[in-house]
């Protein structure tokens, strides 16, 4: 019985509540494997934190770990900004983002 209620839910048979429920459901499961592995215990970043030291600029002190975070914020957006205006795929991404009847219509 329970096989033939597990083999319903297919991806083509579900609907759009049910697949919102089984990945709600999906993220969960993966909260509670991470609880399980890690524990409930924080972490904190002191140690890269302290490895890198500070950095003087114009007379004012900052960590370079932050100064890091931020150049690499920097270089994962300026990548997904040419991604989406120089590539076919984010062209595509962005045709459907804002007009997704046309984008449908068109066939993307």
């Amino acid at each position: 019985m329970l096989e033939a209620d597990v083999l319903k839910f297919t991806p083509e048979t579900m609907t759009t509540a049910q697949r919102q429920q089984f990945f709600a459901d999906g993220f969960l499961v993966l909260e509670d494997v991470l609880l399980m592995i890690w524990g409930t215990d924080p972490y904190f970043a002191y140690q890269p934190m302290s490895l890198l030291g500070s950095v003087d600029i114009a007379e004012m002190t900052f960590a370079t770990y932050n100064l890091t975070l931020i150049a690499l914020a920097a270089v994962v957006g300026l990548g997904l900004w040419l991604g989406l205006t120089k590539t076919k795929w984010g062209k595509l991404l962005l045709a459907v983002i804002f007009d997704r009847e046309v984008s449908q219509a068109m066939g993307i």
